[in-house]
Protein backbone atom coordinates (compact mmCIF):
# COMPACT_ATOMS: atom_id res chain seq x y z
CA UNK A 1 0.00 0.00 0.00
CA UNK A 2 1.33 3.41 -0.97
CA UNK A 3 1.38 6.43 1.30
CA UNK A 4 1.21 10.18 0.71
CA UNK A 5 2.31 12.78 3.22
CA UNK A 6 1.95 16.53 3.53
CA UNK A 7 5.28 18.22 2.77
CA UNK A 8 5.66 21.92 3.47
CA UNK A 9 8.21 24.70 3.22
CA UNK A 10 8.36 26.92 6.30
CA UNK A 11 10.16 29.63 4.34
CA UNK A 12 7.77 30.26 1.40
CA UNK A 13 4.64 28.31 2.52
CA UNK A 14 4.69 25.93 -0.48
CA UNK A 15 2.75 22.79 0.42
CA UNK A 16 2.06 19.56 -1.45
CA UNK A 17 0.77 16.01 -0.78
CA UNK A 18 3.26 13.46 -2.18
CA UNK A 19 4.90 10.15 -1.32
CA UNK A 20 8.29 11.81 -0.89
CA UNK A 21 10.26 9.25 -2.91
CA UNK A 22 9.76 5.84 -4.53
CA UNK A 23 6.47 4.19 -3.57
CA UNK A 24 4.20 1.39 -4.70
CA UNK A 25 0.65 0.21 -4.38
CA UNK A 26 -0.89 -3.08 -5.42
CA UNK A 27 -0.56 -2.39 -9.16
CA UNK A 28 1.45 0.81 -9.56
CA UNK A 29 4.97 2.07 -8.90
CA UNK A 30 5.54 5.80 -8.42
CA UNK A 31 8.42 8.21 -7.78
CA UNK A 32 8.21 11.74 -6.41
CA UNK A 33 9.66 14.02 -9.08
CA UNK A 34 10.12 17.66 -9.87
CA UNK A 35 8.47 18.68 -13.12
CA UNK A 36 10.77 21.06 -14.93
CA UNK A 37 7.88 22.58 -16.90
CA UNK A 38 5.25 23.31 -14.21
CA UNK A 39 7.80 23.48 -11.33
CA UNK A 40 5.67 21.29 -9.07
CA UNK A 41 6.46 18.21 -7.02
CA UNK A 42 4.37 15.33 -8.30
CA UNK A 43 4.14 11.57 -7.90
CA UNK A 44 4.90 10.14 -11.34
CA UNK A 45 3.78 6.69 -12.46
CA UNK A 46 6.94 4.70 -13.21
CA UNK A 47 5.62 1.17 -13.62
CA UNK A 48 2.67 -1.19 -13.47
CA UNK A 49 2.41 -4.82 -12.42
CA UNK A 50 -0.64 -5.80 -14.40
CA UNK A 51 -0.69 -3.87 -17.68
CA UNK A 52 1.85 -2.72 -20.23
CA UNK A 53 -0.18 0.48 -20.69
CA UNK A 54 -1.87 1.45 -17.42
CA UNK A 55 -5.22 3.24 -17.41
CA UNK A 56 -7.05 5.50 -15.01
CA UNK A 57 -10.47 4.57 -13.61
CA UNK A 58 -12.24 5.67 -16.81
CA UNK A 59 -10.07 3.57 -19.14
CA UNK A 60 -7.94 6.49 -20.38
CA UNK A 61 -4.27 5.52 -20.86
CA UNK A 62 -1.75 6.99 -18.44
CA UNK A 63 1.68 7.86 -19.78
CA UNK A 64 4.42 6.54 -17.53
CA UNK A 65 7.26 8.89 -16.55
CA UNK A 66 5.17 11.99 -17.34
CA UNK A 67 3.96 14.76 -15.03
CA UNK A 68 0.35 13.95 -14.08
CA UNK A 69 -0.49 17.68 -14.06
CA UNK A 70 0.96 19.10 -17.28
CA UNK A 71 1.89 15.79 -19.05
CA UNK A 72 5.51 16.87 -19.53
CA UNK A 73 8.27 14.28 -19.93
CA UNK A 74 10.73 16.63 -18.20
CA UNK A 75 10.60 15.09 -14.74
CA UNK A 76 13.53 14.32 -12.45
CA UNK A 77 13.60 12.41 -9.18
CA UNK A 78 13.25 14.69 -6.16
CA UNK A 79 16.59 14.68 -4.27
CA UNK A 80 16.77 13.18 -0.77
CA UNK A 81 17.71 16.64 0.56
CA UNK A 82 14.03 17.63 -0.04
CA UNK A 83 14.56 21.08 -1.62
CA UNK A 84 11.51 23.28 -2.13
CA UNK A 85 10.90 23.74 -5.89
CA UNK A 86 9.87 27.36 -5.30
CA UNK A 87 12.64 28.74 -3.04
CA UNK A 88 15.24 25.97 -2.51
CA UNK A 89 14.79 25.70 1.28
CA UNK A 90 14.41 22.25 2.84
CA UNK A 91 10.84 20.95 2.92
CA UNK A 92 9.58 19.22 6.05
CA UNK A 93 7.58 15.99 6.09
CA UNK A 94 4.21 16.37 7.82
CA UNK A 95 1.37 14.04 8.62
CA UNK A 96 0.15 11.04 6.65
CA UNK A 97 -2.70 12.21 4.44
CA UNK A 98 -3.56 9.28 2.19
CA UNK A 99 -3.13 5.53 1.85
CA UNK A 100 -3.49 4.40 -1.75
CA UNK A 101 -3.49 1.11 -3.57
Amino acid sequence: MGMRFRYYCSYCDYEVVISGGPDCGFNAFTETCLCEDCHELVDVLTGSRCQETPTDGSGKEINMNHCPQCKSEKVTAWPASNPCPKCGSEMKKGELVLLWD
